[in-house]
């Protein structure tokens, strides 16, 4: 994750620094979930460039409470719960820095 760029992006964006802080941890949240799943050579730019993130954002869908997420054991997220709408948004929302080019 380009934390730092993705930070001030976000902030030039007009974006409240509560807002960016909460992005942050949430995408830093999915990186290490994504780690846990698809190994150590995962990264968001990775992904980025073979589908855009599409893949990662369905993983998301109805809150991570889809057949595609739960084969996965010993993740950190609130399956099922309202909060994986927010870190679905904060994964779209990195996905959108990528695409910016930043």
């Amino acid at each position: 994750m380009q934390k730092e760029k993705f930070e001030k992006w976000l902030k030039i964006n007009n974006i409240s620094n509560k807002m960016v802080s909460d992005h942050v941890s949430r995408v830093m949240r999915l990186e290490r979930v994504f780690t846990v799943i698809f190994g150590a050579s995962f990264s968001f730019e990775k992904a980025y460039q073979k589908d855009r993130c599409e893949s990662l954002i369905s993983l998301l869908r109805s809150k991570g409470d889809n057949p595609d997420l739960k084969k996965y054991s010993n993740i950190d997220l609130p399956i099922g719960k309202s909060t994986m709408a927010s870190i679905r948004y904060s994964l779209r929302t990195y996905c959108r820095f990528l695409n910016s080019g930043i």
